[in-house]
């Protein structure tokens, strides 16, 4: 018949789905049965100080493969990307006061690819996608004494304060990535 393959005896029925990551698959010879492996993958940021060892509880994923967990200039604060859910908005930076354990949502709403904090502590640049597929750099008090204000073109991504307060970014062309520097207002890209 059209449209069922011989294979199956009965209708094909869906992999279970939700927060879940399969991995590999086996058909048995008679295709009767089909083995996979199923797992949730999960990370947390430990503590370690004068009071022992704790790990920052958290409802979701730590997204560090591109911007690493980071305190800010004083070290009272510590700042990282959270995923809500796999199939939500991407990451949101949160901080959390490192003294009591508490965090918030920095900029609740607000999704980010890479970020960071400058070395005052005032100010963070981050990296967003549009809806297009493209990737912004925005830069923002942490504050929130003022709204965030793109900078730079479009294309940037990872990126980092530098010495000089100037903020360095990867830009891609074709099949190439540059590193490039622009001053904080966008201005003078090099």
């Amino acid at each position: 018949r059209c449209g069922r393959p011989r294979l199956f005896a009965r209708d094909p029925e869906p992999l279970p789905s939700g927060p879940v990551e399969p991995e590999g698959l086996s058909v048995e010879h008679d295709g009767r049965s089909i083995i996979t492996s199923i797992g949730v993958h999960q990370s947390a940021i430990w503590i370690h100080d004068a009071h022992g060892e704790r790990s920052l509880s958290s409802e979701g994923e730590i997204v560090a493969n591109i911007s690493p967990p980071c305190f800010g200039a004083d070290d009272s604060v510590l700042y990282y990307l959270l995923q809500h859910g796999s199939d939500g908005p991407g990451p949101e930076l949160w901080r959390m006061v490192v003294q009591s354990g508490m965090s918030e949502a920095v900029f609740p709403g607000v999704s980010m690819l890479a970020f960071d904090v400058a070395p005052d502590g005032k100010q963070v640049v981050y990296s967003a996608s549009t809806r297009g597929g493209t990737t912004q750099l925005w830069l923002a008090p942490l504050d929130r004494s003022s709204p965030a204000r793109r900078i730079g073109r479009t294309g940037e991504t990872s990126p980092h304060f530098g010495r000089r307060g100037q903020i360095l970014f990867r830009a891609t062309e074709g099949n190439f990535n540059y590193l490039e520097q622009m001053n904080p207002d966008g201005s003078e890209p090099s």
